[in-house]
């Protein structure tokens, strides 16, 4: 049997080597390569609940270096991108991220927006947030999730800045504005010392993705 420091070593090696492989551009055009590495790194996620948020951001790594065409490839071939949650509120931090930028990957697409939307098998399609009952809606289940997120303190969840693009982009300013109040509230007056430390890396943050 594999000791437990030989297992984490395998399974950070083969993430570091899918990164590589998707930095350094050599995927650039390989669907099928694409598609192993979004699979595999998925599957790794499954394993250790301390590789999940490293494994899914390998995942979303070589999502975002897709070209259109693959990426319609990707959601039609990976099915539920090994997610069975069907609501917001059930999602980990590293699901919603990975939901995220599927979502704003469709944002840039509108083939890419079509097949998600088309793909029942792709469980959580976020909203449009243009409209105040929407909003309350999604952010009443965005948030409990993202209290999960705070347990990386005092280190900020690769979660947070993805969700603050996704409101903004599938909101408005007025959207994000009804968003931070319900952060506020969450993580400055009903939570602990480290929900408030996230809370003012969360506010810079914001800050600077508004600038841009």
């Amino acid at each position: 049997a594999i000791k437990g420091e030989e297992l984490r070593e395998r399974l950070f090696g083969r993430l570091f080597g899918f990164l590589a492989l998707v930095r350094s551009g050599i995927c650039a055009g390989n669907a099928d390569m694409l598609l192993t590495i979004v699979s595999k790194s998925l599957e790794i996620s499954k394993k250790k609940i301390w590789i999940e948020e490293f494994a899914v951001e390998t995942a979303c790594d070589a999502i975002e270096a897709a070209e259109k065409k693959q990426l319609r490839a990707l959601v039609k071939n990976l099915g539920n991108f090994s997610i069975t949650s069907q609501t917001v509120r059930d999602l980990s931090p590293a699901q919603l991220s990975l939901i995220c930028s599927l979502n704003l990957a469709a944002t840039a697409s509108k083939k890419v927006r079509k097949v998600l939307e088309e793909n029942d098998k792709v469980p959580v399609w976020i909203p449009s947030l243009t409209s105040a009952d929407k909003q309350a809606t999604f952010f009443d289940e965005l948030i409990p999730v993202l209290i999960k997120a705070c347990r990386t303190a005092p280190r900020l969840h690769s979660v947070w800045r993805k969700v603050l693009k996704v409101v903004l982009l599938r909101g408005s300013v007025s959207g994000f504005a009804a968003f931070w109040a319900k952060v506020s509230e969450a993580l400055v007056v009903d939570s602990g010392r480290d929900c408030k430390f996230i809370a003012v890396h969360l506010f810079e943050e914001a800050m600077r993705i508004l600038i841009e």
